[in-house]
């Protein structure tokens, strides 16, 4: 490795960087197909890259449908070799480029050695190099063939085979290297590279682009030869021509790697301080998984991410778990955002000006459950070795970004740049969180919910926001700085507290604080604890994407919710504090120190713009705000907002008030209506109008009939709050009157009681006028801390708009989508949903369950959750699952705990485990693209990893899917307000899709019109069995080539009674599986269909099989025979080939039935069980709230499959 003073060469390279991703084309077409001879007629080649879990090391299957491990640091493509293979001379001048690099430790030796089968004949050798090992070997320069697709930048157009000269290398040098991986794919800058090669072969440029995938299922792409690229969805413009910016690339004159260098690091747009004033020079490596630092850099930048997070939980998972990062905290804690967690962003300032930014997506890494890790490690150097670079970039942080490497033609003068980009996607600022705001009736208070969905009061001068907890709830330790804050004010009837048991924070172990009830005066004494609250992020005009962050919030007792709305669980505290709502949204999402109500309706936080509705035109509002400065009361020593007044106008004329110095006036949320000190009541309410009989709480109130009205409400005079530096608030019949009843109208102003008054009025402390809510209400409202100034736009009724004509509608619920992967050793179907674990998917599972971290939440076994998951019907041999355990409860606070009953379907074994709430992480979906990433929050079931057996290798649990209170769609359904019913499109191959809570269902279909596969679903009834969560079929019997099968009659009925027989649908059973009675009557009528067809050898566990040789192919299959389930409703769920004949080697098919056991696994076995593959392939929508099946049948009638869902990004509704 080079230091920061390494010398450069010039040369003619450049390097593309694009955030984007990495399904950068659209395509029906399998990535890796057998190559046929040819060549690509001058188009870049296409190859698909797959992610190994085990090492994180990116592969392309390109020697002959077999994996090779790309090294952009390689200088050689090498593989393992046949016995029999040719060799090149060593007078050949790609033995002298072979030798252009040697690998540490490897001697130079000559370009060769002489052939065993000419000894006058010398034959080169070179030095394939297995950098993950660090081993080397001398062996044979070969040539060989490789194969990938041609590419119009859109699609893979068709298969290309091309020569390839490649050095030899044994088996043994394969270690370290992914499970059934044959070599190494060099991109370095050598003429023997991979991509220099296709270049020459096929004509195409000198370039390639890499977008490496994150694993979870799905695959990146490479591309050789240039572009033009393309992303989906179609009509976006070509990506490669939207690169701007230039930053020069630099050569290593020791390594082959690619080498760029930056001025400085940012962490959370603030510079870090590093030792060295020297340029610092970054690699780029697909060798190692996570960004390595220089030990300098790192201490410097780990140092300054951990002051920036310093609110964060931080936690200290196992050392195997989180090992070898140092920075970890509570995945649960730190909120998402479209670009992953909700964490401090890091900057390289590139060489040029332009900024290499890793966001949480690519910063933070997941290492358990709830447990996320800074993933960048220290470099270790090594004796002898050269002095590293400042930084090298590992595959982590280049995942989902477009890389793209350029080498112009005919020379090597030109300077090397680094142009950066976004492709698809304008790198977005934050955006301001937004929420909608409701007015309770009752108590006249505002709140937002966004709080798990529940409303908190909103409280001008609140300083915490607090909420009642559930029991398992974490806590802030006395010592962070968060408890401090917390702490710095006393409520009025509070007495101090801070922090620990028994009033000492000395001898505690955890903080409280102080939750204040405005309304009630109370106070009390509660945990400071983290939590996730959630907003809509916006633009100004509408709510574009919801936002989960971290905040800091009190405990409070239920006690104190009395006086609050209805179905409120806190209070949001706006005012002058760290732990103020406004202030924690800033801190987390970046954004700036303000925040703006638009009562009754709206309040958005962090800036503008705000734009509301106007007749004919939609500006930005707060161009047209008037200005006055804040003031802080030290006399009240609350955290409000105050602002000074000069005097008081009442129809233009000054209202006489008594001399107590400067009129301060206070704005409130928790009063209802704008209140007056006791001196200032006296003169300002005199109005020349019929008097009625007050109404509480008002004194003066008239008969609406005899006021007119006008643009700005009643026509009465008007009420000027003249400000201190010019600005004047005023106050119309809009805001001034409040109507009680039909035929009254109340000045809407009340006398402040004499307790708050104080004595002698002015000199007690109390502002002259307290502003309530419905005197700001359709008045924008901007409270501006970094600028310490309130600006305000007057009574919106003037312009012709209201605040509730903003356009804010709360984005719609929307259905999320999650990824579906076969695995081949059990034929079972898996979802990464659990935070990316994978969750084996069962139709008539009841309930989540997974592996739990040793420390986990509990639930009560008093609560709802647990009640629902008593209702599952224990799985055969289970004891009874509506008992709890004593213990803790998690805590230590002595609580009962809920405990549920994971059942593995696949071993028929159960266990008991806790009840606990996990995350879940899914994508939001229109039903054509994955919009933007969501997390939410489930109940589920630890399981001891014993019952993980049978399960595909890395999966973690089971994802029941039946209608019942706890599985995946009822928990959905409920978290994310979307619709009780989810879609199934099992794969046979590749990629599927499941979409939870609605539709509609897109696939990449020719021609297009038939993409929207969901118009095409026939719906029928689903049956449901008293004693387990299946979906069954009703069923009354089955042909064969339309021919009824012998059958016994009613053997397919489901008895109602006992829960016995039946036809269900199953994913965790590969195949059908029939009754051994209806296995026999359903096997002779195929032997009667199929007589004259040569049969094979039985081959387990199928019976019946057949010759392929015998067998044509149409596009459903090979035209064996259909067979049909003859429902009671008169229709037909028909299998044709595809879904009923599996290839069991070259020579034989059979069909994919299978007879049941004698003993059936339990009580209520089915007589029928549809297995996963009779599913693959179709559409299948269960609809729970109206118990309904829809199907579109086999998909391959419309030319398309499961694995043609398009998982590249869409653009969320804006």
């Amino acid at each position: 490795m080079s230091v920061s003073g390494m010398p450069y060469a010039s040369m003619s390279l450049h390097l593309l960087l694009a955030v984007s991703l990495c399904v950068a084309l659209a395509s029906s077409l399998p990535w890796a197909a057998a190559s046929a001879n040819g060549n690509g007629n001058g188009k870049p080649l296409v190859a698909a890259i797959a992610k190994d879990a085990a090492t994180s090391l990116y592969t392309v299957p390109i020697k002959d449908g077999r994996p090779l491990v790309l090294d952009l640091a390689g200088a050689l493509v090498w593989t393992s070799c046949a016995a029999a293979h040719p060799t090149l001379e060593c007078h050949h001048h790609f033995c002298m480029h072979a030798h252009s690099y040697h690998p540490p430790g490897c001697p130079h030796n000559g370009y060769g050695r002489a052939d065993v089968e000419d000894p006058f004949r010398c034959k080169c050798t070179a030095h394939p190099y297995n950098p993950f090992s660090g081993e080397s070997a001398m062996a044979d320069l070969t040539r060989t063939r490789l194969s990938a697709n041609a590419t119009d930048g859109k699609n893979p157009l068709y298969p290309v085979s091309f020569a390839a000269v490649t050095s030899c290398a044994p088996d043994s040098l394969l270690a370290k290297l992914p499970a059934g991986a044959v070599g190494v794919a060099g991109l370095a800058r050598t003429r023997l590279a991979l991509q220099a090669q296709v270049a020459r072969s096929q004509k195409v440029a000198n370039k390639f682009a890499l977008c490496l995938p994150s694993g979870g299922g799905g695959d990146g792409v490479a591309i050789f030869g240039g572009g033009p690229l393309f992303l989906l969805p179609p009509g976006r413009p070509d990506v490669a021509a939207t690169l701007a910016g230039e930053t020069p690339l630099h050569r290593n004159k020791d390594l082959p790697g690619y080498f760029i260098s930056a001025t400085k690091i940012a962490v959370n747009q603030e510079q870090v301080q590093l030792y060295t004033q020297e340029p610092l020079v970054v690699e780029l490596c697909t060798r190692i998984p996570y960004t390595a630092l220089r030990p300098d850099v790192y201490r410097a930048v780990v140092d300054a991410f951990a002051r920036a997070t310093a609110g964060r939980k931080r936690v200290t998972p196992p050392a195997a778990a989180a090992a070898p990062f140092e920075l970890c905290y509570d995945s649960r804690e730190l909120g998402s955002t479209r670009l992953g967690y909700a964490v401090p962003q890091i900057d390289l300032v590139l060489e040029g000006g332009k900024n290499w930014t890793v966001f949480g997506g690519n910063s933070m890494a997941q290492v358990s459950d709830n447990t996320a890790c800074l993933a960048v490690v220290k470099v270790k150097g090594e004796k002898g070795s050269p002095p590293p670079p400042a930084a090298i970039i590992g595959g982590f942080q280049m995942e989902n970004n477009l890389v793209v490497q350029t080498a112009s033609p005919g020379g090597h003068l030109l300077p090397r740049r680094v142009a950066v980009a976004h492709a698809g996607k304008r790198r977005r600022r934050r955006q301001a969180p937004r929420h909608g705001v409701t007015k309770d009736g009752a108590t006249k208070l505002y709140t937002i919910a966004v709080k798990d969905g529940h409303p908190l009061a909103l409280d001008l001068s609140g300083e915490l926001v607090w909420s009642t907890c559930d029991a398992s709830h974490s806590t802030v330790l006395p010592y962070e700085r968060e408890c401090v804050e917390a702490n710095r004010y006393t409520p009025p009837s509070c007495w101090m507290q801070y922090g620990g048991a028994g009033g000492d924070y000395r001898y505690g172990n955890k903080c409280t604080a102080h939750p204040y009830n405005g309304l009630t005066g109370r106070c009390a004494t509660g945990d400071l604890t983290r939590t996730a609250l959630a907003a809509d992020a916006t633009n100004g005009s509408n709510p574009l994407y919801p936002v989960t962050f971290p905040a800091v919030a009190s405990c409070a007792p239920g006690s104190l919710l009395a006086s609050l709305p209805a179905g409120a669980v806190g209070v949001a505290g706006l005012g002058r504090s760290d732990l103020a709502l406004h202030a924690q949204v800033a801190a987390t999402q970046n954004v700036a120190r303000k925040f703006a109500l638009c009562l009754p309706s709206v309040a958005v936080f962090g800036g503008g713009p705000f734009v509301l509705i106007f007749p004919y035109s939609r500006p930005d509002i707060t161009a047209r705000l008037s200005y006055t400065a804040l003031r802080r009361s030290p006399e009240l020593g609350a955290g409000g907002y105050y602002i000074t007044a000069k005097n008081i106008k009442v129809n233009q004329q000054q209202v006489p008030l008594p001399n107590h110095g400067p009129l301060v006036v206070q704005l409130s949320s928790m009063a209802p209506y704008t209140e007056l000190r006791p001196d200032a009541w006296d003169v300002i309410v005199a109005w020349p109008k019929k008097v009625t009989p007050p109404v509480a709480p008002f004194e003066l109130c008239y008969e609406s009939q005899t006021i007119s009205s006008n643009r700005l409400g009643y026509a009465v005079p008007s009420i000027d709050i003249e400000l201190e530096d010019g600005a004047t608030w005023n106050i119309f019949g809009g805001n001034s009157l409040v109507q009680v009843d039909d035929a009254t109208a109340c000045f809407a102003f009340v006398e402040m009681r004499p307790e708050k008054a104080g004595a002698g009025y002015g000199g007690g402390g109390a502002p002259a006028v307290v502003i309530g809510g419905h005197q700001m209400e359709h008045n924008l409202v901007v409270f501006d801390e970094e600028k310490q100034q309130l600006g305000f736009s007057g009574l919106l009724f003037g312009l012709q708009t209201t605040c509730t004509s903003d356009a804010f509608q709360a984005p719609r619920p929307r259905p999320i989508l999650v990824r579906i992967t076969k695995d081949t050793s059990t034929s079972l179907y898996t979802m990464s949903i659990k935070t990316g674990s994978r969750l084996v998917l069962d139709l008539g599972g009841p309930l989540l369950w997974s592996t739990c971290l040793a420390a986990h939440s509990t639930v009560p076994c008093r609560s709802d959750v647990c009640a629902a998951a008593a209702v599952q019907d224990n799985p055969w041999n289970c004891s009874s699952s509506t008992d709890g355990r004593g213990g803790d409860g998690g805590g230590g606070r002595g609580l009962c705990a809920c405990s549920a009953y994971p059942y593995n379907p696949l071993s028929g074994q159960c266990a008991r485990g806790d009840v606990t709430t996990t995350p879940m992480l899914a994508n939001v979906t229109d039903g054509v693209n994955p919009l933007y990433p969501v997390a939410f929050p489930v109940h589920a079931a630890c399981a001891p990893g014993a019952l993980l057996g049978s399960l595909p290798s890395g999966a973690v649990g089971v994802a029941g899917l039946s209608g019942a209170p706890l599985s995946l769609p009822s928990q959905v359904a409920a978290s994310l307000r979307v619709e009780k019913k989810f879609a199934l499109c099992l794969p046979g191959g590749g990629t599927g899709a499941a979409i939870f809570g609605g539709g509609p269902f897109h696939l990449l279909v020719v021609p297009e019109e038939f993409g929207m596969v969901s118009n095409g679903l026939s719906y029928i009834n689903y049956l449901r069995n008293p004693n387990n969560g299946g979906f069954y079929l009703d069923v009354v019997g089955i042909a064969v080539n339309h021919r009824g099968a012998d059958v016994p009659p009613d053997s397919l009925a489901l008895d109602a009674g006992t829960g016995r027989g039946g036809v269900m649908l199953s994913t965790v059973a590969p195949y059908t599986a029939l009754r051994p009675d209806i296995y026999r009557a359903v096997i002779e009528a195929i032997d009667a269909e199929l007589r004259l067809v040569a049969r094979a050898p039985p081959s387990w566990p199928f019976d019946r099989c057949y010759q392929r040789s015998a067998m044509s192919w149409t596009r459903v299959g090979p035209p064996l025979a259909t067979v049909d389930l003859m429902l009671r409703s008169g229709d037909n769920w028909t299998f044709f080939g595809t879904n009923m004949i599996v290839q069991v080697n070259e020579e034989a098919l059979c069909f994919a039935i299978v007879e049941m056991g004698l003993t059936p696994a339990m009580d209520e076995s089915p007589a029928v069980i549809i297995g996963g593959f009779q599913l693959e392939d179709n559409l299948l929508v269960f609809d729970l709230e109206k118990g309904r099946l829809g199907s579109t049948g086999l998909l391959y009638w419309i030319r398309t499959t499961c694995s043609n869902f398009n998982f590249s990004w869409g653009t969320p509704p804006s």
